[in-house]
């Protein structure tokens, strides 16, 4: 597979249509709208305050405070309307050989991007997300990979659970405002459906991150206001995703898994399908192509998206060694070349909850997880201050609710604060924390200067 790359100045155009698209989703809040600052435990959120109308002013999530974000806000000040521009750098990049959606699934993607289904953090996943890799990285990506029938839409539980915001009407509405013919399909239990449906086949999935073995059929997703299929491996997929420009119509803003980790995932799920499903055979076409792309030119994000996959146990790394093995021999070089290089892990992202927040247990845990959510971390350090009563007696069972809940996001969790005299009058304790210590997980450290040294030997 020989992969084109596309001319400099078209895939200028593929940045330029994306800062025009942050501008105008924010713009659409409307004439007369504000936008506030808010400052959460040492962190600035924006929102977008709409101007009133039957009383109310309606606000608006719209983020973590960036030196992106805030350039957005001020473009979006001053635009009034780019559309028709908009249209025009659509029209060139698909002339240059991007791919794009089919009109309905443009349709779909446009009214789903409007109501804010993307600024909730939900994101595109499956081939409509693999069309929109060839213009983030700059290359033709090949056709019959990149063809496909119906849409899936990805969120992850925690972050539904825990984001500020949501849906004015349900999921389902919102997909009948682009197709009327949309209905549910039923799961097991007749009132819940992951799944939309029109009379000649399209078909809308719902999926959602797998929090344990055993999960139920579906999972609510509060912010979207609809049900959900949890998926295993899913959770690798949505740990990190970026905006990426749809070529439809004037271009839509949605959000799609990070390349890398869209290739690895790919390369699991091909051996999770049976030999006879016609998917295994695409997965393995996209994982190469995304493979090859990435190997040119953001080596870097494939090498550790590749060493996390494979971090993650032996299940994990025996799917992706079947799958390699599979790939022709340009894709298995460079994937081999990648793992002779000593992995260094990137610079992690660290969280400090304060010491006066209210007490860390089990009904607290999601508001901190978000806050980490919010502020992309990999890892939360908290004070023992603020360890709710009990906490360190493991008979309350509030310990290892906590730690279960960090666990099953992936989200790195370290104590700070002397326990020693915890530690010896509870032999079970005292256990406890020598085990965690041995791990990644969960630290227990005295102090700061622990916890650094612990940070600097993984690096």
């Amino acid at each position: 597979m020989t992969l084109q790359r596309l001319p400099l100045a078209i895939h200028t155009n593929v940045a330029e249509l994306l800062d025009q698209l942050r501008a105008a989703g924010i713009a659409e809040f409307g004439e007369g709208a504000s936008f506030l600052r808010r400052e959460r435990k040492g962190r600035f959120y924006w929102y977008a305050r709409s101007r009133q109308t039957q009383g109310e002013r309606p606000e608006r999530y719209l983020g973590l405070e960036t030196p992106e974000l805030l350039d957005t806000i001020q473009r979006a000040k001053s635009v009034k309307s780019a559309a028709e521009g908009r249209r025009l750098l659509v029209r060139a990049l698909r002339a240059a050989g991007l791919h794009a959606p089919d009109e309905r699934t443009g349709r779909i993607l446009n009214v789903l991007a409007h109501a804010g289904v993307f600024r909730l953090r939900a994101a595109v996943v499956g081939t409509v997300a693999f069309q929109t890799y060839g213009a983030a990285l700059g290359f033709i990506l090949p056709a019959q990979a990149a063809r496909t029938g119906n849409l899936d839409i990805a969120q992850d539980y925690g972050i539904s659970m825990a984001i500020d915001d949501g849906l004015d009407r349900s999921f389902l509405d919102v997909l009948r405002a682009a197709d009327q013919a949309f209905s549910p399909v039923p799961k097991l239990d007749p009132s819940k459906s992951a799944t939309y449906r029109t009379p000649d086949g399209y078909a809308v999935d719902v999926l959602t991150t797998s929090r344990h073995a055993g999960d139920e059929e579906t999972s609510r997703l509060e912010a979207l206001k609809t049900d959900a299929t949890p998926l295993r491996f899913m959770d690798f997929l949505l740990r990190e995703t970026v905006e990426a420009a749809v070529l439809h119509g004037d271009g839509v803003l949605v959000r799609v898994p990070a390349p890398a980790r869209y290739a690895v995932h790919k390369l699991i799920i091909s051996r999770k399908r049976s030999q006879a499903n016609p998917k295994r055979r695409k997965d393995l076409e996209q994982a190469q192509a995304l493979i090859q792309a990435l190997a040119q030119d953001d080596p870097f994000a494939l090498r550790d998206a590749y060493a996390e996959a494979r971090d993650r146990g032996e299940a994990w790394r025996e799917l992706l060694d079947q799958a390699v093995s599979l790939l022709p021999e340009q894709a298995r070089a460079a994937l081999e070349s990648l793992r002779r290089v000593a992995y260094l892990p990137a610079m992690t992202k660290i969280l400090f909850a304060t010491a006066e927040g209210p007490p860390l247990d089990a009904a607290t845990t999601n508001d901190l997880l978000g806050e980490a959510w919010g502020a992309e971390a990999d890892l939360v350090v908290v004070p023992v201050e603020r360890l709710a009563d009990g906490f360190l007696d493991l008979s309350s069972r509030i310990a290892g609710e906590v730690i279960q809940k960090f666990t099953n996001y992936r989200m790195r969790l370290a104590f700070v604060g002397d326990i020693t005299a915890r530690t010896k009058a509870s032999r079970s304790l005292r256990d406890f924390v020598f085990e965690s210590n041995k791990g990644r997980q969960v630290w227990f450290v005295n102090d700061r200067a622990a916890l650094d040294a612990r940070l600097a030997a993984e690096g």
